[in-house]
């Protein structure tokens, strides 16, 4: 037995106050001996045994009373049969189920994997205990689904791994709606988790909507925590890049991976593991080094002229066969099965086509070059000019990037915009020379600035720009992310010539996204937008100046230019195509309904191949699926994060790894009752006997 609140248990000492007042009360008078009396004690002797047997029974129900209210406060826990005996077995049962990649590693001798493991644990504990239905919220799952008894979740597909990542606070936000829904006086929700951040999101700002929502129901509700958190030094595989190139004997394909070990012990020294490279029927290893447990390879180049994909399988017609194909990346087994492979798809590269939205064009003339030139022979690159009243008659599904130099959009434009970025499109923002109050994507123009380095005066006080060909200084890009995907290091590992650009003006913004680039003074100059919809997948950026000569160097230093214009145009093809790389998204489910599977570890249920990892075709669309890159993050939620989340909901955490764990039950309404029994029996045996009447002649 354990208590919520021990420090209370320092009050026991009190049970000695009514044993002190019994003897205190003894010693009250002093006994005189006395020759009459002696006579009157022997007449008496014979009573008082019952006599002494009631005072003592009053001393320890008055004792037991007292020992009752203290563990009463202390809020007692009892664990297994003894906790659900004493504890609430007439109230709802829920489980919510994490079923995220990270849940599929073993950890037991047995084989078995946290998510079997944690719902075998949770048939055991309560089976004993009630009989009544359980409801059951997993990852992926719309609408909860209801087993007869706890041992009938065990084993069941419904409830099997799947490739997603959790979204704990949302689930439990669904959990909130069926508990009100249904009126439920009482219930329990169980959450069987390894407690990884990444499903967890304990600094979402959802939690509180979710805690608040539970505080205000007319329901009795605690939850119990199923830990099922343990680390080891696994290792993961993550597909970077996938793409077909030509090569000097051909079609080549063109990978880029890396290896990831984020706990565990580490080797000291490089290490060698191989990872067999899949394409079609075709196999093949490489070594990839691995220092201090990660590594990454990129680059790396496969011939594929002859391993299009298997020949039994027809993807949706022989055109479309001829030009897809899949393949995967295995690393070596180790605890969990479910991040040793990353599965691609690929084709030959498809036209990039960038749209330029522009009121003067001459001042984007540089970046619309960078869109014209492609980076591979084998690519083919075009460029369309338009004017804002022109943009209805744009075909969406073909383009790759847009250069948005004018207004921001407004309402008659934007929703066309967000269909584009929500689909993958990318979308760079180039300040017009008079911008407007238009908002777009979280982001507002405020006016153009010179910049002091590449700024001199008019005479009349005013700020004027100097040409970037002559011999004034420029400001500097001093700060750059090359963690971002736009400025990253390249392949070789160096990184872009940002700092020698310069900037003689720019164009303030007004914008809550994150700033990629500055320059002295930490004035932004590269912004990526964080408005963005929660599905979309392209990405909205605004660079705070032009490459026309008299804004910037862009032009004339133009490496870093086209670098990053063709790093927005690679991402935006990957929507244009039929070969799609993507993660396993709740968005899947609808999209691959009705497809076909072409390669995977598993076979699930054919209504659910969206959640699964793998390759799929769909119509004329071959689909390669992965988890999520954050179910690689081992990180965990600490203690402090789940008591901010939680807050003054109960809730209790049992380690349910271990063989001899047991869910955990308030017994504190038992305290009361033995509490009141006692002073029941004190008052009665405190009842003076009835003396009987003398009889009357």
């Amino acid at each position: 037995m354990t208590f919520l609140q021990p420090w209370l248990l320092f009050a026991l000492p009190l049970l000695a106050v009514p044993i002190i007042i019994h003897l205190v009360h003894m010693r009250r008078y002093q006994t005189v001996p006395w020759a009459a009396m002696r006579f009157l004690l022997a007449a008496t002797k014979m009573a008082s045994g019952y006599s002494k047997l009631r005072q003592w029974l009053v001393l320890a129900m008055r004792a037991l009373a007292l020992a009752a209210l203290v563990f009463f406060t202390a809020r007692p826990l009892a664990s297994g049969i003894t906790g659900w005996l004493a504890g609430d077995t007439d109230q709802l049962m829920i489980l919510v189920v994490d079923r995220s990649p990270s849940m599929q590693q073993t950890i037991s001798e047995s084989g078995q994997t946290k998510l079997q493991i944690g719902i075998q644990r949770f048939a055991e504990w309560t089976s004993a205990a009630s009989s009544q239905k359980v409801v059951v919220f997993g990852t992926g799952q719309e609408k909860p689904i209801e087993f007869t008894s706890s041992e009938a979740i065990v084993g069941d597909p419904n409830v099997s791994q799947n490739h997603l990542t959790s979204n704990i606070p949302a689930m439990l936000d669904r959990v909130r709606e069926y508990i009100e829904q249904n009126s439920a006086a009482r219930a329990t929700v169980w959450i069987c988790s390894d407690l990884r951040e990444s499903d967890w999101r304990s600094n979402d700002g959802a939690w509180n909507a979710v805690r608040e929502s539970f505080l205000r129901l007319n329901s009795d509700v605690r939850f119990q925590i199923l830990d099922l958190s343990t680390l080891d030094g696994n290792r993961s595989i993550e597909l970077m890049e996938a793409k077909q190139v030509r090569g000097e004997n051909g079609d080549e394909l063109s990978l880029s991976f890396r290896v990831v070990q984020f706990a565990g012990p580490r080797s000291e020294t490089v290490e060698q593991i191989p990872v067999e490279v899949q394409v079609g029927d075709a196999r093949s290893v490489v070594q990839i080094e691995l220092a201090n447990g990660n590594g990454e390879l990129k680059g790396f180049r496969v011939p594929i002229a002859n391993a299009k994909g298997s020949a039994a399988i027809v993807v949706a017609d022989e055109e479309t066969k001829s030009k897809a194909g899949w393949g995967s990346l295995r690393i070596p087994a180790d605890s969990n099965l479910a991040d040793n492979v990353a599965y691609f798809a690929y084709e030959p590269p498809s036209p990039r086509r960038t749209l330029v939205v522009s009121d003067n064009a001459a001042r984007v003339d540089a970046m619309a070059l960078c869109a014209s030139i492609p980076s591979d022979p084998s690519m083919e690159c075009s460029i369309e000019t338009i004017s804002l009243n022109q943009i209805d008659t744009v075909d969406w599904s073909q383009v790759s990037l847009v250069l948005w130099h004018d207004q921001l959009p407004d309402l008659t434009a934007l929703p066309e915009l967000k269909k584009f970025v929500n689909a993958g499109g990318q979308l760079l923002f180039l300040p017009p020379e008079n911008p407007n109050d238009n908002e777009a994507f979280g982001m507002r123009w405020k006016g153009w600035k010179a910049t002091d380095e590449g700024a001199s005066n008019d005479g009349a006080g005013n700020t004027v720009a100097v040409a970037t060909d002559s011999t004034s200084p420029l400001a500097r890009v001093e700060q750059w992310r090359n963690d971002s995907q736009l400025l990253g290091n390249t392949l070789s590992g160096s990184s872009l010539p940002l700092g020698e650009l310069g900037v003689a003006r720019i164009c303030q913004m007004e914008s809550e996204g994150t700033d990629l680039a500055s320059i002295r003074g930490g004035i932004p100059l590269l912004i990526r937008s964080d408005s963005l919809e929660e599905n979309a997948t392209g990405s909205v950026h605004a660079l705070c100046t032009t490459s026309d000569l008299g804004d910037s160097t862009f032009a004339k230093d133009g490496i870093a230019l086209y670098i990053m214009v063709q790093r927005l145009l690679g991402e935006g093809s990957a929507r244009v195509g039929n070969a799609k790389n993507r993660f396993v998204a709740e968005e899947s489910l609808p999209l691959l309904r009705d497809a076909t599977p072409l390669m995977g570890d598993s076979l699930p249920l054919s209504n659910r191949y969206g959640e699964q990892a793998g390759v799929f075709a769909s119509g004329e669309q071959t689909i390669a699926q992965n988890r999520p890159s954050s179910e690689d993050d081992a990180r965990l939620v600490p203690n402090e994060g789940l008591v901010t989340s939680f807050g003054n909901l109960r809730w209790y955490r049992v380690e349910a790894t271990s063989a001899d764990s047991s869910l955990v039950q308030e017994i504190w309404r038992w305290f009361v009752i033995v509490m009141l029994a006692a002073l029941l029996l004190e008052s009665l045996l405190c009842i003076p006997k009835a003396k009987a009447l003398p009889k009357v002649a």
